[in-house]
Formats: C-alpha cells, sequence, structure tokens
C-alpha cells in the first residue's frame, strides 16, 4: 500500500500516521482542493487494491439521485450488498456517485477490517476537490436498517456509517 500522511510526506508500505516532532499522531488522511488532475500526485494514494464488491453489470458506480428530500436509485439491491459488507466487514471495495443538480460527488469506500478508506471527488458548479481518510466503521448492528432500507436510508449508511474522526493508527492489507 503506498500512500502519504497529512504534511504530504509520501510513506511505503501501508500507509501509518507517523509522529510528527510534538508527538501527536498524525490522521491517514489527504485532501487537495481544487484537485487538478494534471498535478502528479495520481489518485488513490491509499489502497490496499481490493476486488471490488457489488459490481453492476457495466463495471460503473452506483448511481444515486437527489433531489430535494427524495433519493433515488435504479438498483436498490446493489446499495444494500453495499450495506451489507459495511456491516460484516467484507474486504473489498465498492463506488457509488450521487448526482445533484450540477455536478457528481463520487466515493470509493475500501474495507480493510474495522477500518475503511474513504475516497471521495466531488464536482459541484464548477468546483472540483479530492479527499481520501481512513475511519472506523460503527458497530454491525448500527447497519441493520441499511440492508432492508429504502434508498435513502442505504445512501445515508454508505456516507455516514462510520465515524467522523479520522483514523490515526498504522492501516495494514487484509490477507
Amino acid at each position: 500500500m503506498t500512500g502519504m500522511t497529512t504534511s504530504g510526506e509520501p510513506t511505503t508500505g501501508a500507509p501509518t500516521s507517523g509522529e510528527p516532532s510534538t508527538g501527536e499522531p498524525v490522521c491517514i488522511d489527504f485532501y487537495m482542493e481544487q484537485y487538478d488532475p494534471n498535478e502528479e500526485i495520481t489518485p488513490p494514494l491509499f489502497t490496499c487494491g481490493l476486488p471490488e464488491l457489488c459490481p453492476g453489470p457495466d463495471g460503473k458506480p452506483l448511481v444515486f439521485t437527489q433531489e430535494n428530500d427524495l433519493v433515488a436509485t435504479k438498483d436498490i439491491e446493489r446499495g444494500r450488498c453495499m450495506a451489507k459488507a459495511m456491516r460484516d466487514r467484507t474486504p473489498g471495495l465498492f463506488r457509488f456517485t450521487v448526482w445533484p443538480i450540477l455536478g457528481f460527488d463520487t466515493t470509493t469506500i475500501e474495507i480493510l477490517g474495522e477500518t475503511i478508506l474513504v475516497r471521495r471527488h466531488v464536482l459541484s458548479d464548477f468546483n472540483e476537490d479530492y479527499g481520501e481518510r481512513g475511519h472506523q466503521l460503527f458497530a454491525p448492528e448500527k447497519y441493520t436498517p441499511c440492508v432492508d432500507g429504502p434508498a435513502a436510508v442505504v445512501l445515508k449508511c454508505l456516507t455516514d456509517g462510520y465515524s467522523e474522526a479520522c483514523v490515526s493508527e498504522p492501516l495494514s492489507c487484509p490477507n
């Protein structure tokens, strides 16, 4: 796995938190506002290269549409499969995108066990940014409403189904 600490220093092997001179752990995090795909940083920085979970027939991310409070998808079972993977801590990755009025918000979640890597690429109203961050999954029972719920519940679990705090411990890839 290759990666980079928040200080911008490249890492090799599993991304690690490192210890800055203050002794405080550095979270496993990378964010680039106004992401420019022509720059030398090529996403993803943190990855185990795990296989795709819940793949679609076309190899593209699952699409959710969202207008006001109405959330829909043409493949709810694929979304529920993603929520089950989070609940069961199934090693692998999946991708989904949310289409607002102007732009997109694509997220890739790579499940490493109790921790996940979340990559987000957002294009909205001609602004673009990119970020990667390690997070801790919630307890498995938190995903119960997600595995049978409607599109709005499934999307909420996929976007909010992990702690907001960034993981600041070394990550390792599952065997």
